[in-house]
């Protein structure tokens, strides 16, 4: 997923120094791209029946009132991300909130063309000024690593916390322990040291940013409390299929375990919901649940936080594009 993303983002910035019109050209392109894989996904996972059966279940009187809770933490999980963004793409650029939320839309839109949406930022630097165009791409990256941060951070206290006693005697959760570890340590060097990517000047003379200390905590805390929206989120899909689950500590060990496994894994875009739904029945299948009633909470969950906000992208892309260069 890195170096592909690598290979993007150099690409990209080759990019940017051609004109508009044939910048247009690409944008287009990249957003049809995008609009066809996220067409295609959707077809291939769900079939007329199964949306039939989805639809049956969330309009019974026990479960619509969960379904509604669940679709109103979208827009707080998404404008705590974007709040985020609108902090970390001003320390380049100042810009209105209102920017910044059309450029997460619209980049959330263009990152169905790559595993792991390591595609997004092709959609967010379309509101940016030129000269800010290789700041926001890698602003873009160092964001992103709050989130992961606070995933792996989550995932691996809790992975030690109920599992610690395995450490000594079982070979695999070592391998596991390790790699976790690693990846922390990784996504730590990005998080307290992202200012030293200024080094990459040198490959991009206009790279400028400084990230103050204040920033990062506030970056870190804005994830945390993402973080718990999603768990919240998860709580009340558990609800409408298994009404008896409570917000406990093995519910947030389980849901931390998943969000830990769905976010290092690269997702190849036409199979992600079957890759997330496979995931979900090996950690949640102990709850007593069956594998369609896991596989349509992953499936609810992944329709309402990136293909709703997906198509509200495309729609803002689209009229972007339109009058792009007006």
């Amino acid at each position: 997923m890195y170096e592909q993303s690598l290979f993007l983002y150099f690409y990209t910035l080759n990019l940017l120094r051609v004109s508009k019109s044939f910048w247009k050209i690409i944008s287009i392109v990249l957003g049809l791209g995008a609009l066809g894989v996220l067409v295609h996904r959707l077809y291939a996972t769900f079939s007329i029946h199964q949306v039939q059966e989805i639809f049956q279940i969330i309009v019974q009187p026990n479960s619509l009132g969960y379904f509604f809770l669940i679709v109103i933490l979208m827009p707080v999980n998404w404008l705590i991300e974007c709040w985020k963004w609108y902090k970390v793409s001003n320390v380049v650029e100042k810009n209105s909130f209102f920017n910044a939320v059309k450029s997460l839309l619209v980049g959330m839109a263009y990152g169905h063309l790559l595993p792991g949406r390591s595609s997004e930022f092709l959609g967010k630097i379309m509101f940016y000024s030129e000269k800010n165009k290789s700041n926001i791409i890698v602003l873009h990256f160092v964001n992103a690593a709050f989130q992961m941060y606070v995933t792996i951070l989550v995932g691996l206290f809790f992975l030690i916390m109920y599992y610690g006693s395995n450490l000594f005697s079982n070979q695999y959760f070592q391998i596991v322990v390790i790699i976790t570890m690693l990846l922390l340590f990784l996504v730590s060097g990005i998080v307290f040291y992202g200012n030293k990517l200024n080094v990459l000047k040198k490959f991009m003379t206009q790279l400028d940013f400084n990230i103050e200390n204040t920033l990062k905590v506030e970056l870190l805390l804005f994830s945390f409390l993402r973080y718990f929206v999603f768990i919240l989120q998860f709580l009340m899909v558990f609800k409408i299929f298994h009404p008896e689950i409570e917000l406990n500590m093995e519910f947030i060990a389980r849901i931390s375990f998943y969000f830990l496994v769905t976010s290092v894994i690269p997702m190849i875009s036409v199979i992600e919901v079957a890759v997330r739904s496979l995931i979900g029945i090996f950690i949640f299948e102990q709850w007593g649940m069956n594998e369609w009633q896991i596989t349509t909470m992953v499936s609810i969950i992944w329709l309402i936080n990136l293909v709703l906000p997906s198509i509200m992208g495309f729609i803002i892309g689209s009229f972007y594009i339109k009058h792009f260069g007006k």
